[in-house]
């Protein structure tokens, strides 16, 4: 029975790639593959270059800057663990489609997850009015732009012809910040202070 069982294990790990979640404790376990699509369309940023990365099952991105590819690189599996972890305590899969509104000269965050059955794509579109003033409404849409800042931190800010990649972390921490102030006070059970 017990070799059964590793055997089990042992193709469940083949299947996905042999790659393994780390659970924070001496064990690990099989991690269904994760694939990822994520764009920034820069119109709202003047001063950088619209870019996609893309990441296999494996863990190889490759970042496109305007329409070359700029750079490859290999997401390590701590950080593929940490984008699993966030996508559970975020619920992604169960987003809505899109958040904010369409402006004219505003960007357009684009992202699609696939871990395993499960995928998802989420557009983000400006946040600004609901950030300015610090609208509860953010809250939701904040749960997209941590998964979107979990992996826009993969990478730097490399340039394509002296003109970076338009690098937005400082907005989309603005963002979470935002979200964490307008979120209601909670004891650690997840009750409400009174």
């Amino acid at each position: 029975m017990t070799s059964k069982r590793y055997a089990s294990v042992f193709l469940i790990g083949l299947l996905h790639g042999g790659m393994t979640c780390l659970t924070g404790q001496s064990e690990e376990l099989p991690c269904p593959p994760i694939t990822v699509v994520a764009s920034k369309d820069c119109l709202g940023f003047p001063d950088g270059w619209s870019w996609s990365v893309s990441v296999n099952a494996s863990g190889n991105a490759a970042l496109t800057v305007g329409s070359r590819i700029v750079t490859n690189f290999v997401v390590t599996r701590e950080q593929i663990t940490t984008l699993s972890r966030a996508l559970d305590a975020e619920n992604f899969f169960g987003l809505k489609d899109e958040y904010g509104e369409l402006v004219f000269d505003a960007n357009t965050d684009v992202l699609t997850v696939v871990r395993g059955h499960q995928a998802k794509t989420v557009r983000i579109h400006s946040l600004h009015r609901w950030l300015e003033s610090h609208d509860s409404a953010l809250m939701e849409p904040a749960r997209a732009v941590r998964i979107f800042s979990i992996i826009r931190n993969w990478f730097g800010t490399p340039s394509l012809d002296g003109l970076p990649v338009t690098d937005d972390r400082p907005y989309l921490k603005r963002i979470l910040d935002a979200a964490e102030k307008a979120r209601p006070a909670q004891q650690a059970g997840g009750t409400l202070r009174r």
